[in-house]
């Protein structure tokens, strides 16, 4: 388990961490559809209309219901985060036809965005040869494999590439340590309680120094 969360990490050492948990996976292009989780940030939202606009996907799926643990303000506005992000993706300045997005609004962590957003791909048929996710930036890494260890156990086949929002992440600041801290502790506890297939051996030596 990562103990030093509450501890300010030189930063170097977080710079190292967060390059590691925010890397793109795979090559988006040619997917099917984009998978988007949800949260009140604007910037997974614009990550995937950017893909529809360069043609890499052909639908979007938004996920996040009105109990995700990144809702922030919406929680007040009662939105749901799939719902906020729909509408980010659908206004005028990311211009993605509103034919194009499915809202899944009911998930409540990562693991139901995962299981109810391949429920929707399976009940509307939506082709999923190949697909993206895309997520806060230093969220990625852990919702990936998330993602692949619930598709496995579902028996979705598809071939899966993962790309972060824009995020300038400040070494420096104690909120985006602690973030980047609790993806790793993610990375590191989960496998061992049945949640992930993730082997946590094959992190770099550097970050496994940062969860002993």
């Amino acid at each position: 388990m990562v103990h030093n969360q509450g501890l300010k990490l030189a930063p170097s050492q977080a710079a190292a961490l967060f390059v590691y948990l925010s890397q793109p996976i795979g090559d988006p292009a040619g997917s099917d559809l984009a998978i988007v989780f949800g949260r009140h940030d604007p910037r997974p939202a614009q990550a995937a209309a950017n893909l529809w606009h360069n043609g890499s996907v052909q639908a979007i799926v938004a996920t996040g219901g009105k109990a995700g643990k990144d809702r922030g303000a919406l929680g007040v506005l009662d939105l749901a985060e799939a719902t906020y992000v729909a509408a980010v993706l659908t206004a005028a300045d990311l211009a993605v036809p509103v034919e194009v997005v499915h809202v899944e609004d009911q998930a409540a962590n990562g693991f139901e965005n995962a299981e109810r957003s391949i429920e929707l791909i399976k009940a509307r048929g939506l082709t999923h040869t190949k697909i993206v996710l895309v997520a806060h930036a230093t969220s990625l890494s852990r919702l990936y494999e998330l993602f692949k260890s619930v598709a496995r156990r579902l028996e979705f086949e598809t071939e899966i590439a993962a790309v972060p929002s824009a995020y300038s992440f400040d070494p420096t600041s104690p909120a985006d340590q602690a973030e980047a801290l609790a993806e790793l502790d993610r990375l590191v506890t989960w496998p061992a309680k049945g949640w992930l297939d993730f082997d946590p051996n094959t992190l770099p030596r550097e970050l496994m120094a940062l969860a002993m």
